[in-house]
């Protein structure tokens, strides 16, 4: 048994497969085997094989009359042994170290998938091929992401720069549509579905021949492929098949969207006549199956008039623009604004909002200290530490906090309602003394034990901030394209409620009710919704205490929620929270109150969402880190 299987489909390919199987045949790693199959060659590929797979035994050669890419695929994965799944063009190659790079990547880093960049080039004079292929098969994400569909977006669908687990292609049954050309971007897209982690290794371990007409590639960006220009249609609506059963609604809607591009694309290839076809096998295949019954009709404009050809025509020119904003319309597109002035287009760079970044991390003991260039240590409670009645911390620790933390007790402060509000005293401080930071651009509040990772497995070492993603320049890129760095939708109250409940330091159902009150009282408009949300699974949750958002929804946030938190603590204020099991009650709010106004204000397609990480253990040594 190999760790690693190779999958080559090989059809006609005698000019270029010796080059292929010797590039394997030399790889610095040597526990794999490679499955080639030949599928109908009509020229010398066969003896090829039967050459190569004599010659080394890693090489497993399968002869079968043509039955397609798709069918050649499949059989080669059920013929497979290796715990890890890569595929090869017979016309391209590996680089001599892609295999162990990539086997060693998805084990270090324990993703689900790697991908990985690759050489592009032109066989019709040996280099480099234009911008726009290498773009296409270009890598556009590295390092480690949690995949969600903003991520999976970004990732091309090719199969030969990446290397995927066979254990979740067993489980989920993936396998290619067979009979149909696009195998491949369904192949893809099912395994992203169920995929939870993706590495992008910057290194370019592939080369990708282009100019091959016999090439499927390049038929697709030449012309109609010559009798398969439905084919797209089919492999989406196998896709489809494949996403309803795993009952994800944000990919759902994801592969809609991606079909609508699809449509759009490759329409422009078909006459009139192969146009109206396309829509009507849509209409037969697509919309009578109910795929699109659930979406907003807005966005599938362009499916629900399938047969208006010239509508689908303008679509693919202008995209969404009505008349007026053919003449004249302004729109951000990226990093540029786009102004079109009677079918002129002029780009200008738009101005980069976050220029300065500041991120708190919370603390009210001693621990492994976290700090950077953006990152300071900030003890919520100063008072509690100042109180000579605080028995908690030892005098030694109450040195250490104020020694390596700066206080929430000067200026305007509640650093006396800790043992209520917890970190929100800290988030009050920041708030009323924005100028004494430095009134930067992006505020974020962290954790001493629950830092986000926003890249996978940081080093501990003395650059363990920045590998965990804490850099000014990293964190502006991510809210240039976000307006929030949030924790995962955890739990919603009710959940939250049965977990805790009858447990020392949990939860009363008595705090939530008269939130509901001021909620009734005081924001009508909102009550319903806010009641609806906090009883919808997915919501809410811990991690929502902690953000990084710009700042003027800071301020939007601290200015909501403080009368809210302000007035649940006045009717409460003879309860005895301290020393009995309802202390975390308020700390529970907040974090619920946090989330909705997030969620709502925010919306979670506006969040990088990130998994948060507990550093370091309590035990470790105090030290800077």
């Amino acid at each position: 048994m190999a760790k690693v299987s190779v999958i080559i489909p090989v059809y006609n390919a005698e000019k270029t497969l010796e080059r292929c199987l010797d590039a394997l045949i030399n790889q610095t790693f040597s526990d794999f085997e490679v499955i080639c199959v030949n599928d109908g060659s009509k020229d010398n590929s066969w003896e090829v094989l039967e050459k190569y797979s004599n010659k080394d035994s890693r090489i497993k050669a399968f002869n079968l009359e043509n039955h397609g890419v798709a069918y050649t695929r499949n059989f080669a994965i059920s013929k497979m042994s290796g715990k890890y799944l890569m595929f090869c063009d017979a016309d391209d190659w590996y680089e001599p170290s892609m295999i162990e790079e990539m086997v060693n990547t998805i084990e270090e880093r324990n993703v689900d998938v790697v991908m990985c960049d690759a050489n592009v080039i032109d066989i019709a004079n040996g280099e480099i091929q234009k911008e726009g292929d290498k773009k296409y098969v270009g890598i556009n994400l590295l390092g480690d992401y949690n995949l969600n569909t903003e991520i999976v977006e970004k990732i091309n669908v090719v199969l030969w720069n990446k290397i995927f687990k066979k254990e979740l292609i067993d489980k989920y049954k993936i396998n290619y549509p067979n009979k149909y050309e696009h195998d491949d971007m369904g192949f893809v897209y099912m395994y992203l579905a169920i995929a939870k982690t993706y590495f992008g290794l910057n290194k370019k371990l592939y080369n990708y021949i282009i100019g091959n007409e016999k090439s499927i590639m390049g038929k697709n960006l030449t012309s109609t492929n010559y009798g398969k220009e439905f084919d797209f249609i089919y492999a989406f609506k196998f896709v489809f098949d494949f996403i309803q059963k795993l009952e994800k609604p944000e990919y759902d809607y994801f592969i809609k969207k991606r079909f609508r591009d699809y449509f759009l694309h490759y329409i422009q290839f078909l006459n009139n006549k192969q146009q109206k076809e396309a829509l009507s096998i849509i209409q037969k295949y697509i919309l009578e199956s109910g795929y699109f019954k659930d979406n907003n009709p807005k966005e599938i404009e362009y499916i629900k008039e399938a047969k208006n050809v010239k509508r689908c025509k303008e679509l693919l020119k202008y995209g969404k623009l009505n008349p007026l904003e053919k003449i004249f319309s302004v729109k951000n597109n990226g990093n540029k604004k786009v102004i079109r002035l009677f079918g002129l287009k002029l780009k200008i760079k738009r101005k980069q909002f976050c220029k300065s970044t500041k991120i708190f991390i919370v603390y009210h003991k001693p621990y492994a200290l976290f700090r950077n260039d953006i990152c300071t240590p900030i003890n919520a409670g100063r008072y509690n530490v100042n109180d000579i009645n605080n028995h908690y911390l030892t005098e030694e620790e109450k040195q250490w906090m104020k020694k390596s933390t700066i206080g929430d007790d000067s200026g305007e402060n509640i650093s006396e309602l800790n043992k209520f509000l917890s970190e929100y005293t800290a988030i009050y401080w920041v708030w009323k003394n924005y100028e004494k930071i430095g009134n930067p651009d992006t505020i974020g509040f962290m954790h001493y034990r629950t830092l986000f990772m926003l890249h996978r497995y940081p080093q501990y070492d003395d650059n363990y901030l920045d590998s965990c993603g804490y850099k000014e320049g990293y964190i502006c890129y991510l809210m240039y394209i976000y307006r929030a760095i949030t924790g995962g939708w955890v739990r919603n109250i009710k959940s939250q409620y049965e977990c805790y409940k009858g447990v020392p330091g949990g939860h009363n159902i008595i705090f939530y009710d008269a939130l509901l009150d001021i909620f009734k009282t005081k924001f009508k408009k909102d009550y319903k919704s806010f009641y609806k949300w906090s009883m919808t699974p997915n919501k809410g949750g811990p991690f929502k205490n902690m953000f990084i958002m710009r700042k003027e929804d800071f301020f939007k946030l601290c200015e909501w929620i403080f009368p809210i938190l302000f007035e649940l603590l006045d009717k409460f204020k003879n309860y005895a929270y301290q020393d009995g099991s309802e202390k975390r009650n308020f700390a529970w709010l907040t974090e619920l109150l946090t989330a909705y106004w997030i969620d709502k204000n925010i919306g979670q397609k506006n969040c990088h969402e990130t998994s948060a990480f507990r550093p370091i253990a309590e035990s470790r040594e105090l030290v800077e880190v």
